[in-house]
């Protein structure tokens, strides 16, 4: 772990957590689940605002862990995707839609990629801050190591990593070359951000290194952890965590560096439907009631972040999906809506519609009841593929923050993040494609 220099009040947050809030239905037996070990993970919302220039400041903290069972050290290859935009008058000055521009221009899209690596040894889990990172001094086991024929156990000179060795030989420190060698962890490129990351097992015992095609080539798991602090002088933590999705390596796994997830035997699909248990927004919460006549203390909002499952990191071209999404109510009334998700999609679900959040299907006024679902089926047909992955995002607004939960004017609300139940596999399959 990075020491935190320019956030001190994250110090110590990594034992906090939150509940998530289940609603609705359960999914069917047939989804899987993200907390799997798994060869591909994506992480769909990483935010970062350190000085508090969207609302209160944030910062994302992100775990990798290799499975316990494993027997050799594992490379996880990463991607940053970074989808935040920039005003048309002022190429510095971020943002997520023209709403947070100073003058009232249009915020002009970005996707742009940072790869990195991290090796990790047996059973060892890492942890970095988006808007840190780790550097070199900062991982539990480095280096200089020495090259090292794995079966002879002959020394050929130092190394800083698996690049400075020749052809069978490996990077080695102490009692069985376990180390962290060649890891760095960037900062994410801005700050404030707001994107995802991929990561991609690989087989940190091969030279050169290659996407993982050995018997364990399911070892990792994540999760990430949106920590908001209060602007005011409460100084209240919100911290909502959320399971990475997680995509398993099948039977047949190649090494090159054109991965195939569904319709194949490579890696297993995205979800044919993703399925989203939600309250509507502008739903008062029927459990609590605060002081006065009919008050109370909790008003519900969910933001809704997707990605592609397919992009191509080579020609920098990210999957490009219409979501189509169909909400049902209390009483299984139905509507009916669309939206493109092009490298990245963030918004509140009583936006997507409509800019009028009142008159959406996904307010509490319209569709009538409390709670719902929204199943969520891609459409593209490009050479990414037409699958989608997801994290949804729950606010809760009290009293001190007003009617509104994304707690406008810096103010913190309560929050829980949560996955996506995915359901069977989307035809066709998506390809991911990496340098």
């Amino acid at each position: 772990m990075s020491k935190r220099t320019e956030l001190p009040w994250t110090k110590g947050l990594l034992g906090l957590a939150i509940a998530g809030l289940a609603v609705c239905a359960t999914a069917p037996a047939s989804a899987t689940t993200s907390d799997d070990p798994a060869s591909i993970l994506v992480y769909p919302k990483i935010v970062v605002d350190t000085s508090g220039q969207w609302g209160p400041r944030t910062d994302t903290l992100l775990t990798l862990t290799s499975n316990p069972i494993e027997t050799q050290p594992k490379q996880a290859h990463c991607l940053y995707v970074n989808a935040t935009g920039s005003c048309a008058d002022n190429v510095n000055e971020p943002c997520r839609t023209a709403s947070d521009c100073t003058n009232p221009v249009p915020c002009v899209p970005n996707w742009a990629e940072t790869d990195f690596d991290i090796i990790l040894t047996l059973n060892q889990a890492l942890a970095w801050y988006a808007s840190d990172g780790l550097s070199r001094g900062e991982f539990p086991i480095e280096g200089p190591g020495l090259c090292t024929n794995p079966v002879t156990n002959d020394v050929f000179g130092a190394c800083f990593g698996q690049f400075g060795c020749g052809p069978g030989l490996e990077c080695r420190i102490g009692p069985g070359g376990l180390n962290n060698l060649g890891s760095s962890i960037p900062p994410v490129a801005n700050d404030p951000y707001v994107g995802s990351l991929t990561c991609i097992q690989f087989d940190a015992t091969t030279n050169p290194i290659v996407v993982d095609t050995s018997p364990s080539h399911n070892a990792f798991t994540g999760d990430a952890a949106i920590i908001a602090l209060d602007n005011n002088p409460l100084k209240a933590v919100d911290v909502a965590k959320y399971n990475a999705v997680g995509f398993r390596h099948l039977t047949n796994p190649n090494a090159d560096g054109v991965l195939l997830l569904g319709n194949s035997t490579e890696y297993e699909g995205c979800g044919n439907v993703l399925i989203l248990d939600h309250f509507f927004d502008n739903a008062t919460d029927p459990t609590t009631v605060g002081p006065g006549t009919n008050s109370s203390s909790g008003v519900f909002t969910t933001e809704l972040t997707l990605v592609p499952c397919g992009n191509n990191f080579t020609r920098i071209e990210p999957g490009n999906v219409v979501a189509q999404m169909l909400v049902f109510n209390e009483f299984e009334q139905k509507f009916s809506t669309s939206a493109r998700v092009d490298c990245f999609y963030n918004k509140r679900i009583s936006n997507i519609d409509t800019p009028n959040s009142s008159r959406s299907i996904f307010s509490a006024g319209v569709s009538g009841t409390i709670a719902g679902q929204t199943r969520i089926q891609g459409a593209g047909g490009g050479d990414t593929g037409n699958g989608l992955t997801g994290v949804a995002q729950l606010f809760v607004g009290t009293e001190l923050t007003g009617a509104d939960p994304r707690c406008i004017g810096g103010r913190l609300c309560s929050s829980a993040a949560y996955s996506l139940n995915r359901v069977g596999s989307v035809p066709g399959g998506d390809t991911l494609t990496i340098p």
